[in-house]
């Protein structure tokens, strides 16, 4: 039946009104429990940053790591784009000064006792002959010193860092989500630290990454794949607050609505209890608990129930059996779902058995009943049962749950699946 008039349209206008949280797709550094633990991610970092480990990156990492250190000092020059400085000034990072083999260290002890996260250092040369004198123009060792943040303040000892490692050409990087402010560490002259984001980096490296895609490893490639999503995510979760305040000043604006909308809520809630209370006495059967603002109910047979006794059922075989019905999606599904279940002790071997003898009765028994029984630890699902309310404007609630319920329990005479199921029960207990 249309409606002219929706009174729920304020409802839908709220909805189509919120702000969206960004959603994220899983990623491997996700399902394991360490999308930002800074152990794994300097670890990730350490590995994929040395040129000759398996994954055939070569030096992708580390030339994307130098772009990004020359773009915070001197600019973009590349494409002419955001140069913070003049085209005619000399550069102050030379990248050139960092071309030459080099190791990777985690965790690098300092003079103070501290740890590095990362250090990157030029391998020096240790060999007591004396340097040719056309070998005198050799390029200087240099280091690069990484802390690596994520979620957690920069309390670090920068100083310290920066005196341990000796080097002519090096500089410091604070590898963390967000700008730091390195100013308030108190940094001596001639200490060069700058942030860099991982956002940043990974950004650049995606944007290399054609250099080398062709010579990487497959399996590497998706490794690193998962990397970025895990890097993006991280981003995307960062500051969600901005977007819990607009909606909640959109809850603010509709506070009246939603109130009654919450009541008729309790109040639908209620009433697929009432209905389904009223439905199952048909099939004599009683509720776990009367309340009827319960939002799941097991309903058992109850000896005191009219049918019960007119059947004769046995209750030492009736105790074993009950259903179970999820209140709490009834109001938002034009379907009703509820399982028909043995529980308690060798719930799962009697179902079983139960199921094997009544296929072996041949009876045309209804193909809602499982063949292989399920559960969880105290029942075993026999059938389960689900039909729509398409009758609702037109019948009673309960009166199309008791109907569509009896019609699964009936093959010649009404209900008489059930006793076929007591009898059955009784010949395997025996």
């Amino acid at each position: 039946m249309l409606q002219t008039n929706n009174p729920y349209q304020w409802l839908e206008d709220l909805i189509n009104s919120l702000p969206e949280l960004p959603k994220e797709r899983r990623n491997f550094f996700d399902i394991s429990g360490f999308p930002s633990w800074e152990n794994v991610n300097s670890n990730f970092l350490a590995f994929y940053l040395q040129e000759n480990e398996q994954h055939n990156f070569k030096k992708l990492f580390f030339n994307s790591l130098l772009d990004c250190i020359s773009i915070k000092i001197n600019g973009d020059r590349l494409d002419n784009k955001t140069c913070d400085c003049k085209e005619d000034q000399p550069l102050i990072f030379k990248k050139e000064n960092f071309d030459s083999p080099f190791s990777v260290y985690r965790e690098y002890t300092t003079l103070k006792g501290g740890r590095i996260d990362l250090l990157i250092e030029s391998e020096s040369n240790d060999s007591e002959t004396e340097a040719k004198e056309e070998d005198q123009d050799q390029k200087e060792d240099w280091a690069i010193i990484i802390e690596n943040k994520i979620y957690h303040e920069l309390k670090n000892d920068l100083n310290d860092y920066w005196n341990t490692v000796k080097a002519k050409n090096k500089i410091g990087i604070v590898l963390s989500q967000g700008k730091t402010n390195l100013e308030q560490y108190n940094l001596n002259n001639g200490i060069e630290y700058i942030t860099i984001t991982h956002k940043e980096l990974v950004n650049t490296i995606e944007s290399n990454l054609s250099e080398y895609f062709l010579e990487a490893d497959d399996r590497h490639l998706l490794f690193l794949k998962e990397y970025f999503l895990n890097i993006k995510n991280l981003y995307k979760n960062y500051n969600p607050e901005h977007i819990m305040k607009e909606q909640l000043i959109q809850f603010h604006n509709e506070h009246s609505n939603i109130v009654k909308l919450l009541d008729v809520n309790t109040k639908l809630l209620e009433y697929v209890n009432k209905s389904s209370i009223k439905a199952f006495n048909k099939l004599g059967c009683k509720p776990n608990t009367n309340s009827i603002g319960t939002k799941s109910k097991h309903f058992y047979f109850d000896q005191k129930n009219e049918l019960f006794n007119s059947r004769g059922w046995d209750k030492s075989v009736t105790d074993n059996f009950r259903f179970y019905v999820d209140m709490n999606r009834l109001r938002f599904k034009n379907e009703y779902q509820c399982m028909f279940e043995i529980f308690g002790k060798n719930h799962k071997e009697f179902g079983n058995k139960l199921i094997k003898a009544l296929e072996e009765n041949d009876i045309n028994f209804p193909k809602h009943f499982k063949t292989e029984v399920q559960g969880g630890n105290n029942q075993t699902h026999l059938m389960w049962i689900k039909f729509n309310m398409n009758d609702l404007e037109s019948k009673d609630y309960s009166k199309i749950v008791f109907e569509e319920l009896k019609k699964r329990f009936t093959v010649s005479k009404e209900l008489d699946v059930l006793d076929i199921v007591f009898n059955t029960w009784k010949t395997i207990n025996l």
